[in-house]
């Protein structure tokens, strides 16, 4: 497991909701499955 799925786990079981980043907007809060899919896709970005 690298570093970034580590941390993901470790958040994974923190956090209920996710935390939006401080630099977007509280509205555009993404939900859980759409922040799942984005670092999936983040995660097979990295690996390629």
């Amino acid at each position: 497991m690298n570093k970034v799925e580590e941390i993901l786990v470790k958040n994974d079981t923190k956090c209920i909701k996710p935390i939006p980043h401080p630099h977007e907007d509280p509205k555009k809060i993404r939900t859980r499955e759409e922040e799942e899919t984005g670092t999936k896709e983040h995660i097979e970005n990295v690996k390629q």
